[in-house]
């Protein structure tokens, strides 16, 4: 059975520093991003090679590693619908393997250009 734990960290957009004004319109320099946290046996079974080629289905940046301590971490980072499409579909791709998932949601400065296996 696949646990999944979900936290979302609200943010706000307002007029800071963050936000910018782009042909009269108000842009937040701000991303929306989730970080995932996989538990179960997910290390030495393709999991980030599966998971970076269903990055390609998606319009999302990010990146995906192995921990130290046998979880993967994945983080992505784009459209809200797009990011969350994305993690649904890691999940259910790769739910075998899967035994639980923490996931938190927020939105802050980029920090992801393309999708990358990191060591």
């Amino acid at each position: 059975m696949l646990t999944i734990l979900f936290t979302v960290l609200s943010s706000s957009v307002s007029l800071q520093s963050s936000n910018i004004i782009s042909g009269g319109v108000l842009v937040s320099k701000n991303v929306y991003y989730m970080e995932c946290w996989f538990e179960g046996h997910v290390q030495g079974v393709g999991f980030r090679h599966q998971t970076f080629n269903l990055a390609k289905e998606f319009e999302v940046s990010g990146a995906v590693q192995n921990l130290s301590d046998g979880r993967v971490y994945l983080r992505a980072e784009g459209d809200e619908l797009e990011v969350a499409a994305f993690q649904s579909s890691v999940a259910e791709t790769l739910k075998n393997f899967i035994h639980s998932a923490k996931i938190k949601t927020d939105s802050g400065p980029r920090t992801c250009q393309g999708f990358t296996i990191t060591q």
